[in-house]
């Protein structure tokens, strides 16, 4: 970072097709990274599990078991939150032309949908690699956020909210529910001062934390 001297290097082998049409590739893709003090997390390819790497070094440093493949990477308090899709087929498209009817073709055909299989929140101690529970669920993608006390997720009925320590649901809230997520889309959950934002779009629907009451809902 001071004077841009290349450290190290890791291939990715298989990250994605690099020839989807504009604004179409799947949005859950910088998710799969995550750097924190001196250690870089990262599901190296689509298939792959995540792995720990020394950040001065490159070096791996662990591989965590039965997180293979997994799609999205949160870091809280020491502990890794990861969304595993153990039935996650290959991506063989590539794009025939850059049309905006290609664009519609990408974005559908490979959108998330709530008939999906579920999906594995894993809560895993990353300096041991201990794991700590295991929560299959359908999960649609960028929605699991981490709070202090809940893990947050979007099913495509409704808000889910669980127990961080525990895994046990606390609460779903009363929808909105979702038809699907486009690869080139996505949804989006916030948290603030004990509310829960749950964006679909330009729509937006706040809930509490405590107990998934909705508070208001707007566009």
């Amino acid at each position: 970072g001071f004077n841009g001297t290349v450290l190290w290097k890791k291939p990715l082998t298989d990250w994605h097709p690099n020839n989807w049409p504009l604004k179409s590739g799947p949005g859950h893709l910088p998710r799969k990274l995550v750097a924190v003090g001196e250690t870089v997390y990262v599901a190296a390819g689509l298939t792959d599990p995540v792995i720990a790497v020394d950040a001065a070094t490159g070096k791996t440093i662990r591989t965590y078991k039965r997180t293979k493949p997994t799609q999205e990477i949160v870091f809280s308090d020491g502990v890794l939150y990861l969304l595993v899709d153990p039935k996650a087929s290959a991506v063989n498209y590539r794009a025939e032309t850059t049309s905006y009817k290609e664009i519609r073709h990408a974005n559908s055909g490979w959108a998330w949908t709530p008939n999906n299989p579920k999906r594995i929140i894993m809560a895993i101690r990353a300096d041991s690699g201990e794991v700590l529970w295991e929560h299959p669920a359908k999960v649609a993608p960028l929605s699991l956020t981490v709070a202090e006390n809940k893990v947050f997720y979007h099913n495509g009925s409704c808000l889910v909210a669980i127990d961080r320590k525990t895994a046990d649901e606390c609460w779903s809230s009363d929808g909105p529910a979702i038809k699907s997520v486009p690869t080139g889309g996505s949804i989006r959950v916030s948290l603030s001062e004990g509310i829960a934002v749950f964006a679909d779009g330009t729509k937006l629907t706040a809930f509490s934390q405590a107990d998934g009451k909705q508070l208001w809902t707007g566009s």
